[in-house]
């Protein structure tokens, strides 16, 4: 509406002054509009129609044309510089972590439970750090992602007497000898989340993800009260793939992610999902 304002503005000016020599031949007006003078336009002061190229508007104001950029692009005609934007940080992710389904199926009895969590002290962190945004269709409200993103999840274990040893292949409790002022698991992956978000209504976002993620490295870590102790814990599945949901308002919302493949390798630990909840933000 302000380029139509405009234009008719700059219109009318024109035709005040033509009798000052205004040049025939079109003349620019920012990036993609133009003003040109069309001779008579009979008895209607103002007639909008389409442009030659039946991709523009063209408004005749007192007989000057005034070109307002491009129309919406039909089926099959979106250009690859509206369809696709490339973007850096994005997607930041911070929830709880928990590990669903675990089954120490092989396990002695005596190992108890060693992987239940302190949940409000587990975290996950997660961050897009660039990739691409495509627009599937003519209304922007479809748009698939893909990028490159780093995540940090930390996992707090309940009991703080034991932390946890790869031992002839096989991932064990392993007491620590008096009880550490914390202990649990640290993993930091690198991924490719794949995304599709639908916008039904301004301001409003829903996502549909998979997340292909590669653990650089997981360590175990405790503290008694100091110093602090990190060790390399082999035995974590290298790749992990999850699935996730989101929804997002103002660029704030909540999300849910879940890992479909087994948090330690077949045989090398208790068989375990980790699953996370929080908020999301989009930038």
């Amino acid at each position: 509406m302000k380029r139509v304002i405009l234009g008719i503005a700059v219109a009318v000016c024109f035709h005040a002054h033509a009798g000052n020599g205004l040049p025939e031949n079109e003349g620019r007006v920012g990036s993609c509009d133009t003003v040109r003078r069309f001779g008579n336009v009979g008895g209607d002061l103002i007639a909008m129609r389409k442009g030659v190229d039946e991709n523009s508007i063209v408004l005749e104001v007192a007989g000057f044309g005034i070109t307002l950029g491009q129309m919406d692009e039909g089926p099959g005609q979106l250009g690859k510089s509206r369809r696709v934007r490339y973007y850096i940080l994005d997607n930041f992710e911070f929830g709880f972590n928990r590990l669903s389904g675990v089954d120490y199926c092989g396990y002695p009895s005596e190992s108890g439970n060693f992987l239940d969590l302190q949940t409000s002290r587990s975290f996950h962190a997660a961050e897009d750090l660039a990739g691409i945004h495509v627009r599937l269709d003519r209304r922007r409200r479809i748009l698939f992602s893909a990028g490159f993103s780093m995540t940090v999840d930390n996992y707090r274990l309940s009991d703080r007497s034991i932390t946890l040893r790869n031992r002839d292949g096989r991932v064990v409790p392993e007491a620590l000898g008096e009880t550490a002022k914390k202990s649990g698991l640290t993993t930091l992956s690198l991924g490719v989340p794949l995304r599709v978000t639908l916008r039904p209504a301004q301001h409003l976002r829903i996502s549909a993800a998979a997340y292909c993620d590669f653990a650089v490295w997981t360590d175990a870590v405790y503290a008694m009260p100091e110093p602090r102790v990190m060790q390399r814990l082999s035995g974590v599945n290298t790749f992990q793939f999850g699935v996730g949901a989101s929804v997002a308002y103002c660029g704030i919302g909540v999300y849910a992610r879940y890992g479909v493949t087994s948090y330690f390798k077949k045989s090398a630990g208790p068989v375990s999902h980790p699953l996370s909840l929080g908020i999301c933000i989009f930038l």
